[in-house]
């Protein structure tokens, strides 16, 4: 289904959930499910199948958000029941998902590489063979320092490398090596570098964590406090829970950060309860995110649903734009909920957020735009108490869509492929119009008309098959897609007109 509206700025709909709106109210009861499987699976009618398709249209959610639900659940000692229940969940997985391909690669204009030579500026290099050597450059460093790593492999023990030295706008301080692969940062501690001063920058660095018990790897770069304009570009980390941590300190926060270029992913599931989250962003504001790909955020066994990046805690104009986000690619799913990308994650404790939890909201105007967002069990987008967003022109492929909730969320969702469902609970408010997704009931029974607009999605050949119409201008668009394409007077929906772009830059 595409919505359209009369013009740029007039919702053709609102999206609500007091039951005036298009969508209407939605339920998540755990008896709206037992009541549609008695419905189709004893009565078999006609108004069964009516009663059933009105239940599942009622909750609001996709046949893979009822399929994790259900394995999440504890049935009793019944066999037979047990059995029943992993059939149905087990349909509603193969009905609505279908997953990357084995071998799946992904463009190189996204994420980190080794063709890009990073900062190119005039300093004082300070050139270092060990680790030893480093926490003793990083501890004596001066504004406009550059500190360049030899090439080699460095192990990180015995407690976090400290990055207390102040710099200033005029007076960066840089660690960087001078390609990408040169230098590979292993880190056995709970987090390999602390940033707590301002004006670092980070490139072109491989930050792997090598702990033995996953719970003790947490962090490759924690930045906090004071560390505002922290700028971390063109590296790799892997084998981390939340591979770059920012959040407050004694009442300072680390504003105004660039997260750029980067690729963060796990090449295992990771045995822990601990969050999951390569980029775990709370209370920090006017940050950007900007050309990364983040993929395989899994975790063993069950737990608390797993994201590719959140912003939370109270922080405001965060921007997440041009990015790849791929919740499985080499880690297939294993029956846990992973979430694409959220404004609000799963909440935060009043004390750690930036007001002291005095208004409620989580985030205040942020952004989410020009994304490309697949393969996840939950939600691509999934906004908690987040008042004023934007969410525009992103490609939602093979998730259960964007998800609204609690009455402190509003904004607008504007000119987005969504592959799943657009929905809003619990007094959430979203004004959406030039959106392209299907309907509901049908992903029940297999119908996924934006899958069709491409040749291949299950290996991410993005080229066009038939491809959407093109809209009238947003006004309040950047103007560049996810390929770096500025767009023309007319655009389509979703995060680039022409996917071939991001391979001609390769």
């Amino acid at each position: 289904m595409t919505e359209r509206a009369a013009g740029r700025g007039k919702p053709a709909y609102y999206l609500t959930s007091d039951g005036r709106v298009v969508f209407g109210k939605r339920r998540s009861r755990v008896w709206v499910v037992v009541i549609v499987l008695v419905i189709l699976a004893i009565v078999g009618t006609l108004a069964g199948v009516a009663a059933a398709a009105i239940l599942l249209t009622e909750s609001g959610r996709t046949p893979r958000e009822w399929a994790v639900y259900l394995r999440s659940q504890n049935v009793g000692g019944s066999a037979t029941a047990a059995k029943f229940v992993d059939q149905v969940a087990d349909y509603l997985s193969r009905v609505d998902g279908i997953g990357p391909a084995d071998g799946l690669t992904i463009p190189q204009s996204h994420g980190a590489s080794a063709a890009r030579s990073g900062d190119t500026r005039i300093g004082h290099v300070r050139l270092v063979r060990t680790v030893d050597a480093l926490r003793d450059a990083v501890a004596s460093s001066l504004p406009n320092d550059i500190i360049l790593l030899a090439p080699g492999t460095y192990r990180v023990t015995g407690g976090a490398v400290q990055f207390a030295t102040i710099g200033n706008r005029d007076g960066r301080l840089t660690l960087r090596a001078a390609t990408l692969g040169d230098v590979v940062i292993e880190s056995d501690v709970v987090e390999a570098f602390n940033v707590s001063g301002p004006f670092w920058q980070f490139e072109n660095l491989v930050m792997r964590g090598v702990c033995g018990d996953h719970g003790k790897c947490e962090h490759a770069i924690h930045i906090s406090g004071a560390a505002t304009d922290t700028t971390i570009r063109n590296s790799r980390f892997e084998d981390f829970n939340a591979h770059l941590k920012i959040n407050g300190d004694r009442g300072e926060w680390p504003d105004n950060g660039v997260i750029e270029g980067n690729t963060l992913v796990n090449t295992a599931p990771r045995r822990t309860q601990n969050p999951i989250v390569p980029i775990d962003l709370v209370g920090a504001s006017e940050w950007r995110v900007s050309g990364n790909v983040i993929a395989d955020f899994a975790r063993e066994g069950r737990g608390q649903p797993t994201y590719g990046a959140y912003f939370k805690g109270a922080g405001q104009k965060n921007v997440f734009e041009r990015n790849v986000v791929l919740c499985a690619w080499k880690l297939k799913d294993s029956g846990g909920a992973r979430v694409g990308v959220s404004l609000g994650g799963g909440g935060t404790d009043p004390a750690q957020r930036r007001d002291r939890g005095a208004l409620g909201m989580e985030q205040v105007g942020s952004v989410i735009r020009d994304n490309l967002i697949a393969f996840c069990s939950d939600a691509g987008i999934y906004l908690n108490r987040a008042a004023r967003s934007t969410i525009a022109h992103n490609t939602l492929l093979d998730t259960a869509g964007i998800d609204g909730r609690f009455i402190e969320t509003s904004g607008d969702v504007v000119a987005n492929i969504v592959d799943g469902a657009i929905r809003t609970r619990e007094g959430a408010t979203l004004r959406g119009w030039d959106n392209d997704h299907p309907y509901l009931l049908g992903l029940f029974f297999g119908h996924h008309p934006q899958q069709a607009y491409f040749r291949d999605l299950v290996k991410l050949d993005l080229g066009w098959v038939r491809a959407p119409d093109k809209l009238a201008p947003d006004p309040n668009d950047t103007g560049t897609d996810l390929c770096g394409e500025k767009r023309g007077p007319l655009t389509r929906a979703g995060a680039f007109d022409d996917y071939a772009a991001c391979l001609k830059r390769q």
